[in-house]
């Protein structure tokens, strides 16, 4: 019995071919019509002799792509994919059920394990870390092996998911291997251009060694020690923030600005690439500033304080839970220089800071499978002028060779060179780019940004850092996720939001929450209307998820749906309303219908107060703290309020994080509307 050819799914043979060529061989194995004699040897030798003629071969030990064919096809044809379904099919109707994916080695394939492996809970549970050495080197030249190791020994990340599929995402690589068939090496399948099993293979089975007895997923870092810690540059830097915390942004000199350069030139000497990242961002932050420009945000300077300090304070620690490359960045997270690539557009998205709106399209590399971004921020008119321009006219400015922001996020972006700097920005190069439309194949998009359903996205989300020492990577937290149908969709009036409950293939569910805008009513008005005109055709949603209390969260920047055959991409940030339906009818909530939040309200104003504390200083927001401390001492947030009474400028700088750190908490497990809220008077 060939157990690698019962394992095999059909979004397994997917990854061989694609998605179209499956399912068109899926259903010829299921045609009556078309018979099929299967013979097999003792030896794993399988033949497939089929009624129209033609005949595939899979011989013993051999991996599904070395299959054998008598059609003309060069590469894997449908021929041998529907061979598997056949051998399939005749399996289970021998047993009278779905078979098991099976735990033991292919026969005549070497013996993956120096041990009997025992059963895993579930059945078909299994870690690739059983995989012997034994089962390795044959794949491998000696040099090769060795060359292996001290790559793994040199330090990387590796994100680890065990179960019937497990899989491994190489950070430090930008790398996805998925293991199809249970202790079979030869069926790593990475994202990589090597033949598997490549070296990537080998680096995943070793990490999945280092996970925890007992723990299903989990973040491993494969450095043997940890690294130096830069104390010196660390000091100047915390110098620095503590001086300017004493003497505030408006009394800073402007040279400050060049010491702000000079501090991320030696973080980025000494390998704190994230740091330095910040650092740069700051030195923006406070240029725009001097010049009394819209982009400056004190909210958002607040926030890069806030990190800074947190990473600072993690690298000087040395001892956190979350790998110090992921804190640090690593020597992977340099701007790199693109070729020829097909940039595929995944949706617009849209973040509102004081006085401008900044629009963002994400993109991925068909090849890396890395997410890069298109932004460009608007300021705001004056406010006695004009009202600022609705996001969907904002989306047709151009952004890229001629190309508007709106256009990116829904077709496909073929270029010639270009950069992509460390946090995933995409600077185009002087060779022309083309834009074309596309089918929304996202079946086909790379691992970890498309995940197999809601429960691996659940799994990803849990081991996933605080966002404050993650990777300054973009689309980190952006999902694309299948989905079967939508339903509960509504309006709420009181939270001015567009929510609906998912489910995906395997009958997991999500929530869907987008946020209304005045300046986005349009495509909010053609998300509702397609999610309750059109429930079962939604196939995929992307956007930024959260884990919120129990449920997952999804803040969709497009939304896919499949009718009659024909896909098409709502972009509910930056859509236009449809021509043929009537204007707007999602009401604007009151005053006296929306609901209130202490909490919220309190983090708010603490924030905003300490923004302007570290803009005009202590002295300048003095009289308003007393109150600030009363009300939260109120509310039970007694450690958060005892800060700020006294608040000197070294409590300033704890404040800062703690605050910080309790408004991303506030967010993330912000729950979203529950069904049981009463509907509002759109329900059809």
């Amino acid at each position: 019995m060939r157990a690698d050819l019962l394992a095999l799914s059909p979004d397994d043979l997917t990854a061989f071919s694609n998605r179209g060529l499956t399912r068109r061989a899926e259903q010829e194995a299921a045609n009556p019509a078309l018979v099929c004699t299967i013979a097999e040897t003792a030896e794993g030798h399988v033949r497939f002799q089929w009624g129209d003629g033609v005949t595939c071969d899979l011989p013993a030990g051999a991996r599904l792509t070395d299959a054998r064919c008598t059609c003309s096809s060069t590469t894997l044809c449908r021929h041998i994919l529907r061979s598997v379904f056949a051998y399939q099919r005749q399996h289970q109707a021998a047993a009278g059920a779905v078979a098991e994916p099976a735990a033991a080695p292919t026969a005549g394939a070497p013996d993956p394990v120096a041990a009997p492996v025992p059963a895993a809970p579930g059945g078909g549970l299994w870690n690739p870390g059983t995989i012997a050495d034994a089962a390795l080197t044959p794949y491998f030249a000696p040099a090769e092996f060795a060359r292996l190791g001290r790559e793994f020994a040199s330090g990387h990340v590796v994100q680890l998911w065990t179960g019937t599929k497990p899989r491994a995402y190489l950070h430090t690589l930008g790398c996805t291997v998925n293991f199809l068939v249970p202790h079979d090496i030869r069926y790593a399948a990475c994202d990589c251009a090597a033949n598997a099993p490549c070296g990537h293979a080998v680096l995943a089975v070793w990490a999945f060694r280092l996970l925890p007895t007992g723990q299903a997923n989990g973040l491993i870092s494969t450095a043997p020690i940890a690294p130096e810690v830069p104390a010196g540059l660390l000091d100047d830097i915390e110098t620095e923030i503590r001086r300017l915390a004493e003497t505030s942004l408006a009394r800073a000199p402007a040279l400050q600005v060049d010491l702000w350069r000079r501090l991320a030139t030696r973080a980025r000497d000494a390998a704190l690439v994230w740091p330095a990242e910040v650092l740069g961002e700051i030195a923006e932050m406070h240029t725009a500033y001097l010049a009394q420009d819209a982009r400056f945000d004190p909210r958002e300077f607040l926030s890069l304080v806030a990190e800074l300090l947190q990473r600072l304070d993690a690298i000087r620690r040395n001892r956190t839970p979350v790998p110090p490359l992921f804190v640090r960045g690593s020597a992977s997270n340099r701007e790199t220089e693109f070729g020829s690539a097909r940039l595929i557009g995944l949706g617009c998205g849209v973040r509102l800071y004081r006085g401008g709106t900044e629009l963002t399209s994400y993109l991925q590399d068909s090849d890396s499978g890395g997410v890069v971004v298109v932004s460009r921020r608007f300021p705001d008119p004056p406010k006695d002028k004009e009202p600022p321009r609705p996001f969907c006219a904002l989306a047709g400015s151009l952004a890229l060779k001629g190309t508007s922001l709106g256009a990116l996020g829904r077709g496909q972006l073929l270029i010639k060179g270009g950069r992509r700097t460390p946090s995933g920005q995409f600077l185009p190069g002087r060779a022309p780019v083309s834009i074309s439309p596309q089918a929304y194949l996202w079946e086909t998009l790379r691992a970890p940004l498309r995940v197999a359903g809601f429960d691996e996205l659940r799994d990803q989300l849990k081991s996933a850092p605080p966002a404050a020492l993650a990777p300054r990577q973009a689309g980190t937290r952006l999902a694309v996720c299948p989905v079967a149908s939508a339903s509960e969709v509504e309006f709420l009036v009181s939270s001015q939001q567009i929510v609906g409950r998912l489910q995906d293939t395997s009958g997991q569910e999500a929530w869907l929450v987008h946020p209304f805008r005045n300046r986005a009513s349009g495509g909010s008005e053609r998300l509702l209307a397609a999610l309750r005109e059109r429930p079962g055709d939604v196939r995929f949603v992307c956007g930024e998820a959260r884990v919120a209390g129990a449920d997952l969260v999804l803040s969709p920047v497009s939304v896919v749906f499949e009718t009659s055959g024909t896909r098409t991409c709502i972009q509910p940030w930056v859509d236009e309303a449809e021509k043929t339906t009537a204007p707007a009818r999602l009401p604007v909530g009151s005053a006296s219908a929306e609901t209130t939040d202490p909490l919220h309200d309190y983090l708010e104003e603490l924030l905003d107060l300490e923004a302007e504390a570290w803009l005009t200083g202590l002295g300048a927001t003095a009289s308003a703290w007393p109150r600030l401390h009363t009300l939260g001492i109120s509310l039970g947030l007694t450690k958060l309020a005892d800060f700020s009474a006294p608040l000197t400028p070294a409590r300033l700088l704890e404040l800062t994080v703690l605050a910080d750190y309790a408004h991303r908490e506030f967010n993330r497990l912000d729950t979203p509307p529950s069904a049981e809220v009463p509907r509002d008077a759109l329900a059809p």
